[in-house]
């Protein structure tokens, strides 16, 4: 079985057009096409909740026409600082909003290893917690066709020991990693030995 890298771009890459008002969400579909890239993956932004459903019919519709493919969809999140029940209904509405993008999957954060109040959370203390967040997150999203997955991004949910003990902890098909052969640099650690250590 053959396979071929198809390469995509993320609206993040267009930030600083975003913000000095050249481009807006809108305009990264049509970008990336021209562009020659395959996919697009949107990141949401400071758009409330119902500009941000509403912007994902739009998008839809110009990824379908455009036969450019949305990807994925990212936001973030933070279960530790945010407090986890909250958090996990916060982005079960983001599940939604992905579904009506028809985006297939939909990375979002976890924490920055500190709680409500500022204070450093261990790392044995907190990833029990954003297992299950993760989990709780994943087991909604499977109902409306999206996969979620984890990045692994900053310092503090990096490094392939603790990425490894999340994927574990959770421990759902409809939940995946999506390796930043770049940020696993981050912890000074060897981008191809992560590749292989993670890819199961």
């Amino acid at each position: 079985m053959s396979s071929q890298m198809k390469y995509a771009v993320s609206s993040y890459s267009f930030s600083q057009a975003m913000r000095d008002g050249r481009m807006n969400l809108l305009d990264v579909i049509p970008k990336a096409k021209e562009l020659g890239y395959e996919g697009v993956e949107i990141v949401r932004g400071s758009q409330s909740d119902a500009e941000m459903r509403a912007l994902a019919g739009v998008l839809k519709v110009q990824s379908q026409e455009m036969g450019l493919p949305i990807i994925a969809y990212m936001v973030g999140a933070d279960f530790l600082k945010n407090g986890l029940d909250s958090e996990v209904e916060r982005l079960k509405k983001e599940v939604e909003i992905a579904a009506l993008m028809g985006a297939p999957r939909m990375r979002h954060d976890s924490s920055q290893g500190v709680d409500a109040q500022g204070n450093p959370v261990s790392v044995e203390d907190a990833l029990p917690i954003l297992a299950q967040g993760y989990r709780r997150v994943t087991e909604f999203a499977a109902g409306l066709g999206v996969k979620t997955m984890i990045e692994n991004h900053g310092f503090f949910c990096n490094g392939m020991d603790r990425v490894e003990r999340i994927l574990d902890g959770v421990h759902s098909a409809n939940y995946g990693l999506l390796l930043d052969t770049g940020n696993i640099v981050c912890m000074d650690e060897d981008p191809s030995v992560a590749s292989m250590r993670l890819a199961k």
